[in-house]
């Protein structure tokens, strides 16, 4: 994803968000297909256009939600685990800077499968930063 494509999904209404995350700020990626994005928040409602973004080295903070409209068990949208592993990949392979993230998804195994990928790559994220995680010996 270009510039040009996330400012064409930036709210107008937050030029100041928009500026903070062009001056060290940040941007933050909302994907969820049906809650509304929160203000300073950038919406992708499928897994596809989320890593699309992610590509673009622009996001710094991501919030999961794990069905993506997925009402008929298609999964033709992806799911927001999909996202989840994509990040542990590249995040293994030293192709995507660290990312704060959350999960917002009210789907409890979807939720624990999305942590359980994040925390993964902040294992990797860790390693790749020299820092050890407190079980290390």
């Amino acid at each position: 994803m270009d510039i040009q494509v996330f400012l064409d999904r930036a709210d107008k209404n937050n030029v100041e968000g928009i500026v903070v995350c062009f001056f060290g700020g940040g941007v933050k990626l909302w994907l969820d297909d049906i809650r509304e994005v929160p203000e300073g928040w950038v919406w992708f409602k499928t897994a596809e256009e989320a890593i699309e973004a992610l590509k673009s080295g622009l996001y710094t903070e991501i919030s999961f939600d794990h069905d993506l409209g997925d009402e008929f068990g298609l999964d033709t949208l992806g799911t927001g685990y999909s996202v989840a592993v994509w990040i542990e990949e590249m995040a293994w392979l030293g192709q995507i800077n660290r990312l704060r993230w959350h999960i917002h998804s009210a789907n409890p195994v979807g939720r624990r499968n999305i942590e359980f990928a994040m925390r993964n790559a902040d294992i990797f994220w860790n390693e790749k930063e020299g820092i050890r995680d407190e079980g290390d010996n």
